[in-house]
This record gives structure tokens, C-alpha cells and sequence, in this order.
């Protein structure tokens, strides 16, 4: 969701501060109070749509209210380890490595340790194959390939032939798709040889 960001609007900058508390928390925070990203354990960013296209809450904060040249490549770093917050005196921006050096010096990394690393919990997986002790290397024959892949598609065999050749005529993958009742990834798997021959 780092893209460029283009200037506000009023309208923009009324629905924006709808959306974060008007009382800065004990820290000073002013947090953003609608719907964010959950793809983070560690607390979730706040999502600001503009045209249609989701931003970091925290970005656009950054981009209106402080450095309107703010770039894609640009970091912006919370000084108070919140993720929601969208105070711009708690905003500064740097770079990615910027950003992963205060995660590491805050100690906001979490590196799995002592009895729960893997190396104690599996250590069997120390020991797998590699190179050229893989079974791929060791016996060729092993890799699954055309035939042997599984049949995951719905489509009945007597209808690849017909497939292929469509797709041979020039029929785009979206349309193969609709005719045949597949996926896209599936058209093009099958297109490649790697589902079925």
C-alpha cells in the first residue's frame, strides 16, 4: 500500500479526521478509530481510502499534514511503536532499513529462542536432504510431472485436447476460463503442462 499520495481535498481531510480520536491517549497518540490491515500480529495499521484506493492511515497523515513529497519508496516510522497512531509529531519519515534498525533496537522482532526453536522442537529437519543428497537429484524418476500430477481440475480429460487448441487459436486465458469452468491459474497450468499432458 505504499504508492504515492496526492493532495487532499476539504472533503478528504474532513472524512480523515472523522475517522481518528479527536483525545490524544496517555501517550499522545491519536489513533486511528476505523477499519485496518490485519495481516500484522503485532496490532493493525489504519486504512484510509482515497479514489477508490487503500492507504496506511499513518502515511497519509505524514504526506498531508508534514512532507506532501512523501514517496512510494519512503518509509514512515512510528516513534511510539503504535501502529494506529496517526499523530504527525509522532511520525518521521526514513527508509525501510531505518525502519527494520528500530524494530531490531526496540526489540519488536520477537525472534523464536531457546526450548521453542526449531532446531530443539524439530531437529530432524536439521538433518533433511539437501543438494545433492535431495531426492530429486538422488532418483530423477521421483518428480512428479505431467501424468503424475494430480487431477485437480474438473474439467473431464477427452476435453484438454479441445482446450489446448482453443487456447492454440488465439483464445485468451479469461475467456478459456469461462468456457471451461476453471480458473485462470488453472487455464494457464494446463496451458504450460503442468496440471495435465
Amino acid at each position: 500500500m505504499a504508492r504515492d499520495i496526492r493532495p487532499p481535498t476539504n472533503e478528504d481531510l474532513l472524512r480523515f479526521q472523522s475517522k481518528i480520536s479527536s483525545c490524544p491517549s496517555s501517550s499522545g497518540c491519536l489513533e486511528w478509530l476505523a477499519g485496518g490491515s490485519t495481516d500484522r500480529p503485532s496490532g493493525s495499521y489504519g486504512i484510509f481510502t482515497i479514489d477508490g484506493k487503500g492507504y496506511y492511515a499513518h502515511r497519509v497523515s505524514y504526506a498531508w499534514q508534514k512532507d506532501n513529497t512523501l514517496k512510494s519508496n519512503e518509509a514512515v516510522r512510528h516513534t511510539c511503536d503504535n501502529p494506529r497512531c496517526c499523530n504527525p509529531d509522532h511520525l518521521i519519515k526514513g527508509t525501510h532499513l531505518d525502519n527494520m534498525r528500530d524494530r531490531s533496537a526496540r526489540n519488536r522482532c520477537n525472534p523464536v529462542t531457546g526450548d521453542d526453536h526449531y532446531s530443539r522442537t524439530s531437529p530432524e529437519l536439521l538433518n533433511a536432504p539437501k543438494g545433492d543428497n535431495h531426492y530429486s537429484r538422488l532418483d530423477p524418476s521421483k518428480i512428479r510431472k505431467g501424468d503424475k500430477l494430480p487431477k485437480v481440475t474438473k474439467l473431464p480429460d477427452s476435453e484438454i485436447p479441445k482446450l489446448k487448441e482453443d487456447l492454440a487459436n488465439g483464445m485468451r486465458g479469461v475467456d478459456a476460463s469461462k468456457k471451461y469452468g476453471l480458473s485462470q491459474a488453472q487455464i494457464s497450468a494446463i496451458k504450460h503442462g503442468k496440471y495435465r499432458k
